[in-house]
């Protein structure tokens, strides 16, 4: 029942032009209708969103994370967190905890992207305290004070 109302709610007021346009958005990025639909069908959300941040949040996956397109499939919910509030600050502090070598090499970063900021945070807590040393303390305090201010923008 829930993915009905999720679906519905998608697809609610949006005409056929506009899915069409959601559709090619998706097919821009190498991804084929039957994998759109299978994305659809895990997570109806990733059609809420407008053709813009779809296409922002595939250039930020593909272009700068160097994720394959195919991610969306698997993982369709990342087309709806906040390129701003979510994926590009946690893309930040895990390539930082990654440049310290505090972030194993089996670490999925697609997994850090979904956490609820609790988990998030306390997945890096233990990276941290279990890997980290001293010299680093101090710019990983200052790197969370600045991915935690409000006021902190990529975009200037």
């Amino acid at each position: 029942m829930e993915f009905m109302n999720q679906a519905v709610l998608a697809i609610r007021g949006m005409n056929k032009s506009t899915w069409e346009r959601k559709v090619n958005a998706y097919k821009r990025w190498g991804l084929s209708e039957d994998e759109i639909l299978v994305a659809f069908a895990k997570n109806p959300c990733c059609f809420r969103a407008s053709e813009d941040k779809i296409m922002m949040v595939m250039d930020f996956l593909i272009n700068k994370m160097g994720l394959e397109a195919s991610l969306i499939v698997k993982r369709p919910t990342l087309i709806s967190l906040s390129l701003e509030k979510r994926l590009i600050p946690r893309a930040l502090a895990i390539q930082f905890l990654r440049s310290k070598g505090l972030v194993k090499k089996n670490f999925y970063l697609p997994t850090a992207f979904e956490y609820v900021e609790e988990l998030f945070l306390q997945s890096s807590a233990i990276y941290i305290t279990s890997m980290l040393n001293e010299s680093c303390c101090g710019v990983l305090n200052m790197m969370w004070n600045l991915l935690n201010d409000p006021t902190f923008c990529l975009a200037k």
